[in-house]
Formats: C-alpha cells, sequence, structure tokens
C-alpha cells in the first residue's frame, strides 16, 4: 500500500536492466560474397565489341565487372583479380563500391598467358574461410583445359566477352646473338591465329 516503495523498487529495477546493457540479436540478411576474376590476358586486347565493335574486350571485362558492383546489395561484398601473367589480388574483400572500381579500373592491359588455374587455387583458398564465395569469371573464354579445377558443385559464373573469335597475336617473343654475324641480334616471334580462317596481317 505504500506507493512511494514501489516506485523505489520500479527505479531500481530500471537502473539495473539499464546497467546490464541488454542486447537485442536479430537475423540479418547474409550478404552474398563475390570473387570477381578479370581476364586481362593477351587475347583480352582484340578489339571487336562496343557499339562500333572498336572496343577491347578488356574494356568490356572492365564494365561488367563495374555493373556487379553497382548491383551489390546491402551486405554484399566482393573481391578483384585479375588473370593475366601472374593471379594478383586488386582489392581483397570489401563492400566499398568506390574502392572496388578503383581496383576494375586498374586492371592493366597485357601481352602474357591466362594465369586460370593460379586464380582458382586462390579462390578455392579463400572459399574455405567464406564458404558461401560465389567465382565470378570475365573472359573471352581462351582459358585452356581446367581438368577437376571446377566441379558441379562449385558455385562459378562465367561472363563472356568478346563477339567472335577472329583473334590473332604473338604470343612469345625471343631475342638472341646471331650465330652467323657477331653483334648483331635475331628476333623470334610466335604468332598464333585462334580464329577459325586462314589470315593475312601486318606483323608488329
Amino acid at each position: 500500500q505504500n506507493i512511494l516503495m514501489y516506485l523505489q523498487i520500479l527505479f531500481i529495477i530500471a537502473l539495473a536492466i539499464a546497467l546490464a546493457r541488454p542486447m537485442l540479436w536479430m537475423n540479418r540478411r547474409q550478404g552474398v560474397s563475390r570473387i570477381i576474376m578479370v581476364d586481362n590476358s593477351a587475347s583480352m586486347n582484340a578489339t571487336d565489341t562496343g557499339p562500333e565493335g572498336k572496343q577491347t574486350r578488356l574494356e568490356q571485362a572492365r564494365n561488367i565487372a563495374h555493373t556487379l558492383v553497382g548491383n551489390m546489395a546491402r551486405g554484399d561484398r566482393a573481391m578483384v583479380v585479375c588473370l593475366g601473367g601472374q593471379a594478383r589480388v586488386l582489392a581483397p574483400f570489401t563492400a566499398e563500391r568506390a574502392t572496388l572500381n578503383r581496383a576494375i579500373d586498374a586492371v592493366p592491359a597485357t601481352d602474357a598467358r591466362v594465369s586460370i588455374r593460379e586464380a582458382l587455387r586462390l579462390a578455392q583458398g579463400v572459399r574455405k574461410v567464406d564458404p558461401r564465395a560465389i567465382i565470378t569469371i570475365i573472359s573471352d573464354g581462351g582459358l585452356g583445359y581446367l581438368g577437376n579445377m571446377i566441379t558441379e558443385d562449385d558455385p562459378v559464373e562465367f561472363m563472356s566477352t568478346g563477339a567472335s573469335d577472329d583473334n590473332r597475336g604473338i604470343v612469345s617473343f625471343d631475342l638472341r646473338e646471331s650465330f652467323e654475324e657477331a653483334g648483331k641480334l635475331q628476333a623470334f616471334a610466335e604468332v598464333e591465329n585462334i580464329g577459325s580462317e586462314p589470315a593475312t596481317v601486318l606483323l608488329r
């Protein structure tokens, strides 16, 4: 019947709850983790994409990667890997779109072979930490035989660049001293035609 006593008890209870700092755990949406692999090998320098067919395949690949980053939802994150020569991580996992877009813009054009097997081993290491991670490969398809590097259960997406198989280029180059004439150099180049038709081109 003592109202003041009840008010004092309520105050003490409220103070105890406040000091305990109660927290309410809520189920947050688990975002998508994506490993964006951009092929920047020699074949990606071919210019057969874009409105007038004058855009390189690498430029188209960058645009596709930018679209993926732009479509990221709350809680999503991504990392950027380039495949030309030695596979390199240009941006580790982050949800910052600006950081990812800068990494995509920094993917360099190369005259190197594609290093897809090395990149997939890197991705498999990442997926041991985050099994939900999706591997997205942006390439013209000249990846070679992958053997058992990818299984049916692996979450792998392939996004294609390039409008045709009409592609050729210097795939190896060597400079040696001439055996016949001392002091002179000889250049050796290996040219490969990826297209299905014979071609006559200027080699430079």
